[in-house]
């Protein structure tokens, strides 16, 4: 064989090659991208420090006492209450989580309250 017909099997090659690629790409699941809350299960997989939704079990808020039922709902309630992650005190009776209306109304003014507390101090 020339080098021209060398050429031509192995540029159709790489177009099998592609094209297989693009098909299995194809074959992947339909997610909805514009849900967040599927982004954060998809990047919540295997190995991730992060918790995926399936895995959530309830609790009761710590600050308020509500029932919080969605991982998308739990807060980390630092500085009222110890750092932690959900992934850490998922399922356990005793833990530092909030609710949504608990982390808007008491824990992020807290925080940014330390956070001036401290320009003040700099200044």
């Amino acid at each position: 064989m020339n080098k021209k017909q060398l050429k031509k099997i192995r540029r159709a090659k790489l177009l099998k090659k592609k094209h297989n690629i693009w098909k299995n790409e194809q074959n992947l699941p339909i997610f909805d991208m514009t849900d967040p809350n599927t982004i954060w299960d998809i990047l919540s997989g295997e190995g991730s420090p992060m918790m995926n939704s399936k895995d959530f079990i309830a609790y009761d808020c710590s600050l308020c006492g509500k029932e919080v039922t969605d991982i998308h709902d739990s807060h980390n309630a630092f500085p009222l209450k110890s750092d932690t992650t959900a992934k850490k005190v998922n399922g356990k009776q005793e833990n530092d989580r909030c609710c949504s209306d608990c982390n808007n109304t008491k824990v992020l003014p807290a925080r940014f309250g330390q956070f001036t507390n401290c320009e003040a101090e700099v200044a």
